[in-house]
């Protein structure tokens, strides 16, 4: 039903799994229902879901995609508190951080999303902070080119030539 785009039947055929024994098919079934939610432009409900998915997760790989996917809903209902705080939850996190079919590190992803949360703050002390230890930990990485380039705008902004002459030269 969800590849029909028939998402109110989906959950409805979905939410009896929820009470699984089987937790592997819960899960499934919840994470499912959030992808119907979000495509239904329900947020809130997704948000619900997403939060389930991270509390009962056990796996801490699967537990950070899931607080991705959670931030990245924040973040477009402008909770700019939230995403701070699930990113900087991310990144204190102790797992391996290796990319697997997303072309991204998992971390790295939090640390865009959070210097985009800053920026939307206009925290810019706080975006070059973030942005810089970003791209010293992944430097040639899918995120790179965007937080130099935006770590660089700010610094020209704040009229640090030197510095963003630095960047923009790492940049290109």
């Amino acid at each position: 039903l969800l590849k029909l785009k028939r998402y109110a039947e989906a959950v409805a055929d979905l939410e009896p799994l929820l009470e699984s024994d089987n937790e592997d098919l819960a899960n499934s079934a919840r994470r499912m229902i959030g992808l119907a939610n979000l495509e239904m432009g329900r947020e809130r409900e997704a948000i619900e879901d997403y939060t389930a998915l991270v509390q009962s997760s056990t796996d801490p790989r699967e537990r950070v995609d899931n607080m991705i996917v959670l931030s990245e809903l924040y973040y477009s209902l402008e909770n700019f508190a939230k995403v701070e705080e699930i990113c900087r939850q991310i990144i204190a996190m102790d797992f391996p951080d290796v990319k697997t079919e997303l072309p991204y590190f998992l971390k790295e992803k939090a640390y865009f999303l959070l210097g985009d949360t800053f920026n939307q703050r206009n925290d810019f002390n706080s975006l070059i902070a973030i942005y810089r230890e970003a791209v010293a930990q992944y430097p040639n990485s899918y995120y790179s080119a965007d937080m130099n380039f935006a770590l660089g705008q700010v610094l020209f902004e704040k009229e640090d030539l030197v510095a963003t002459v630095d960047v923009f030269t790492t940049y290109l």
